[in-house]
């Protein structure tokens, strides 16, 4: 298991897609030799445009749920329809979605940003301007797995003491 961390400053997650996107491509080529390979079954081209996947038009695509909208009941019998494995312990809104799209995921290939996730995955990214129910968060998608991380850092002290609050709650 290998990670990197990095902050930019006066930078948003556009921004560090935009670098995200060049290391992979410099790491990969380094590395492989090419910017093409195979695995777990996809053909990757790290040379091609990028895709971006929209979190909750993938989630209602692959589990048929609006994470948006649906009542924690929804979506767990809609885990339990689709056969998803979850751990039933301390299980909340939260975790529930977080199974839904780890359901769908296996069906993104990539490479590509997933955006827009719900604001309750994502408690230490800032929130949308435009639409406070996403944050500004992007997750690196390569053959079905979620291979990087990145945000706008959340810098408003209201809002961050309210959902570490939150997450006090959840544990």
């Amino acid at each position: 298991y290998t990670q990197m961390e990095f902050y930019w400053a006066y930078a948003d997650y556009k921004m560090g897609m935009g670098l995200a996107k060049e290391l992979y491509k410099y790491v990969i080529k380094k590395t492989l030799g090419t910017l093409k390979f195979k695995i777990h079954g996809f053909d990757i081209d790290f040379g091609k445009k990028w895709e971006v996947y929209d979190y909750r038009t993938i989630v209602n695509k692959y589990a048929k749920v609006d994470v948006f909208e649906a009542s924690l009941p929804e979506m767990e019998k809609q885990l339990q329809k689709l056969g998803v494995d979850y751990d039933k312990r301390g299980f909340n809104k939260t975790r529930a979605i977080d199974n839904l799209f780890k359901y769908c995921r296996k069906n993104l290939q990539g490479p590509g940003f997933l955006i827009n996730s719900p604001i309750e995955v994502s408690p230490l990214a800032k929130r949308d301007e435009k639409n406070p129910k996403i944050a500004q968060r992007f997750q690196v998608i390569v053959a079905g797995s979620e291979v990087g991380n990145g945000y706008s850092e959340l810098n408003d002290p209201l809002d961050q003491e309210e959902r570490f609050k939150e997450q006090q709650k959840l544990r």
